[in-house]
Parts: C-alpha cells; structure tokens; sequence
C-alpha cells in the first residue's frame, strides 16, 4: 500500500487469503493458521477503506473480529492481538 498501488495489493491479499483459508480448511483447530487468517482480514479490510470500499471493508474486519473471538474463546489464556505489530 505505501507504493499506491491498491488494486494489486488487494490482489496479493486476496491470494494470500486464498492460500490460508486451505490451510485452515485442513486443520481448523491450527490456531496459528487461523491467526494468520485473521491478519489477511485485517490487512485486505485495510485496502479496501483506502479504495474507499467500506461495506466491503467492514465485512473484512468483522471476519477478522470473529476469528479472534473464537480464537480467545477456545484458550482464554492467549490474547491475541487485536492488530499485527509490524
């Protein structure tokens, strides 16, 4: 995104997002996998408010939202968190 070039970053996020949700569909109890599917949300709802798309990044982040709350819900002990650090 700091390049501008949204319609590509949007494209690289949707591929990953492709790539996760396989990885999760093979081991649903991976919480790392859906972790990191949670960041592809996060990370593709972000494009998707700087084209100006807030229904679709509203949809985006609430996924990511949902992931996170049955992440906590199936090991209170591990918070994770709300965005990425990097």
């Amino acid at each position: 995104m700091v390049q501008g070039d949204l319609p590509s970053a949007l494209a690289a996020y949707g591929d990953g997002l492709a790539i996760k949700k396989e990885l999760v569909a093979k081991d649903a109890g991976d919480m790392v996998w859906q972790h990191d599917l949670s960041i592809g949300y996060d990370r593709s709802g972000d494009v998707l408010v700087a084209q100006g798309d807030l229904p679709s990044a509203l949809a985006a982040h609430r996924e990511a939202l949902a992931i996170k709350k049955m992440l906590t819900a199936k090991n209170p002990i591990i918070r994770v968190a709300a965005r990425p650090l990097d």
